[in-house]
């Protein structure tokens, strides 16, 4: 299995660079999260020890970035007929799924790479916390895949990539927004043991508990368990469209 796993990664990942959509990606990337360091997290108003104008919006800019990546991972093989044939090679679906998902999440991580210029840049002018940035980007890179599980499940259900796009941003933007205790609020102290849970549930929260240097056993719990519910659910979609 992990030979497979391995092969599919691998043909996934380079793939994505024998086309323009991987230059694309990487130049969008990179000029957006720029813009939104310098500019709206304001990199010379605020304390950057720990680079937070940069990590700060890394979620907004991976929710546009990630779905490109899963819509051509599962949305084009089926749009040009490849998928059927992927799926009748003597190769388990969930391999497919994890190769997959380990080549979209392989990529994620090549952006956060080409970021380190930054980070060093920054280092320069003042005493940065190193500890804490690299802290910061594990988090990110977890903050990634948790998107990219949920891009790679939505994609694997549409049936063309404009939808497949449309859709991932759409719900990777509403559970990333979605705040759990308003909606148990009303329960007022009987339901204290519900809000304790649907905190532990709230990306915002345990995303920007990392920010604050709190790389918890709690945090990255979370971020693990997300990630294989996902992958999970993509899975069954596999197993019913291969049905």
């Amino acid at each position: 299995m992990r030979t497979e796993i391995i092969t599919i990664w691998k043909k996934d990942f380079i793939s994505l660079f024998y086309s323009r959509q991987a230059y694309f990606l990487i130049a969008i990337y990179l000029v957006l999260s720029m813009v939104a360091t310098f500019w709206s997290g304001g990199y010379f108003q605020i304390d950057n020890t720990s680079l937070l104008s940069f990590f700060i919006y890394q979620p907004e800019l991976f929710i546009i970035i990630v779905p490109a990546l899963a819509m051509r991972l599962w949305a084009d093989e089926r749009r040009y007929g490849t998928i059927e044939l992927l799926l009748t090679q003597p190769v388990r679906p969930l391999s497919v799924v994890l190769g997959k998902f380990l080549s979209a999440w392989s990529f994620c991580l090549l952006l956060l790479f080409l970021t380190c210029p930054l980070w060093k840049t920054t280092s320069l002018y003042i005493k940065t916390d190193n500890l804490h940035i690299m802290i910061n980007y594990i988090g990110c890179f977890l903050a990634a895949g948790f998107l990219c599980g949920i891009s790679c499940c939505i994609s694997s259900f549409c049936s063309g990539p404009i939808s497949a796009y449309i859709l991932a941003v759409f719900f990777c933007a509403v559970v990333k927004q979605m705040n759990f205790d308003y909606f148990l609020k009303p329960l007022g102290s009987s339901g204290e043991l519900l809000q304790k849970i649907a905190q532990s549930l709230n990306f915002d929260a345990h995303y920007y508990h990392i920010l604050q240097g709190q790389l918890g056993i709690n945090n990255i719990m979370f971020f693990g368990v997300s990630i294989i519910v996902f992958l999970r659910f993509n899975s069954i979609a596999v197993d019913y469209k291969r049905g």
